[in-house]
């Protein structure tokens, strides 16, 4: 309903030292994008997904920015009429998911995105969705609907878990306690068929994984990778 003219979107992670989570990201593989989004902020890209990183004591939360065509206050007015409790502030609007993810439009009158670097792979592979950890799984569903996603997995109305899909991206959500690994929320996923070796090369890059998940194979299949503050990426199989 309120995402037909959002035409980027970022991951904002609040850090109390950008330089080392920053070259924990550049190590990956992702770009560091001139000037940033906004000010006071380092923005990273590997040309789909873009990571934003905010001062801890800045007015930025954990949570999901989109960019939009639409003025600020005509898109707050419609949130509002939807019933989405917003704040506007600093040209921004958030708005605040039932499991506490903040949700951020700016618009594209006020901010300028700046240029992508040609699409491309870091060594996490192929990018699949940002996973959040929930209590209340139908609330959050009805949450991300009224922002304008779908539920595409899986089949059925029993599940503990929920894909919800949009053009620009997808959203796991997870009842809290339902995955056999650590979790912390927002988490940047990553699905590869080749996963094992993926995970073989991040370790000879030097990378240490902070969980293992168990597997069959002689090899590790599936690891999480944390920031140096934490933030975590699954590195998951693709079947």
């Amino acid at each position: 309903m309120f995402m037909p003219n959002a035409h980027h979107f970022s991951v904002n992670l609040p850090v109390d030292n950008s330089a080392s989570v920053a070259v924990f990201f550049e190590n990956l593989g992702f770009t560091e994008l001139y000037p940033p989004l906004a000010e006071n902020t380092r923005l990273y890209s590997d040309g789909h997904l873009q990571v934003q990183l905010s001062s801890a004591g800045a007015d930025w939360r954990e949570g999901i920015i989109f960019c939009t065509e639409q003025p600020i206050d005509s898109l707050a007015a419609s949130l509002q009429l939807s019933g989405v409790q917003t704040v506007v502030q600093d040209n921004k609007i958030r708005v605040v998911a039932p499991d506490g993810t903040a949700v951020y439009w700016l618009s594209l009158k006020d901010f300028s995105f700046p240029k992508q670097p040609p699409s491309g792979q870091t060594l996490c592979g192929c990018f699949y969705e940002i996973s959040l950890e929930v209590d209340e799984l139908e609330a959050n569903k009805l949450f991300w609907e009224n922002l304008g996603f779908t539920k595409t997995m899986p089949d059925g109305d029993i599940s503990n878990w929920l894909t919800m899909s949009h053009s620009l991206l997808r959203i796991g959500l997870y009842e809290k306690g339902s995955c056999p690994h650590p979790f912390r929320s927002p988490a940047l996923t990553w699905f590869n068929a080749d996963a094992s070796e993926r995970l073989e090369l991040l370790q000879q890059k030097g990378f240490t994984f902070a969980h293992v998940l168990p597997s069959a194979a002689d090899s590790p299949e599936e690891a999480i990778l944390e920031t140096p503050e934490g933030h975590h990426l699954f590195l998951f199989k693709a079947w």
